[in-house]
């Protein structure tokens, strides 16, 4: 299997992603990964200690949208709650199908 994730990274860094930067938090603890896109996107990924967790993918400057995978206590009238998908904007949310 490395063989196939290292051909894969290979892949990614070559024809997916441009760059990836630390942001937020303080100085020297950052609290997000942020991966920029060739097409300009970016994906934010938010793992905390405490098990809260976000996955933002933005392309709103492409595509004027944004999809985001997260856990914060925010939509207590989902079947998934905590658990949920912003889909296509903040204001469209679902329950989490994800596993």
């Amino acid at each position: 299997m490395y063989k196939v994730y290292s051909k894969l990274k290979v892949i990614v860094e070559r024809d997916i992603v441009s760059s990836a930067n630390f942001i937020g938090g303080r100085t020297g603890a950052p609290n997000k990964l942020r991966i920029f896109f060739i097409d300009n996107s970016f994906l934010d990924v938010l793992l905390s200690e405490g098990g809260n967790y976000s996955f933002h993918w933005e392309h709103r400057a492409q595509r004027g949208l944004i999809h985001r995978w997260d856990n914060a206590p925010d939509h207590p009238e989902l079947a998934t709650f905590p658990e949920h998908f912003h889909n296509g904007s903040d204001k469209e949310v679902k329950e989490n199908e994800l596993s």
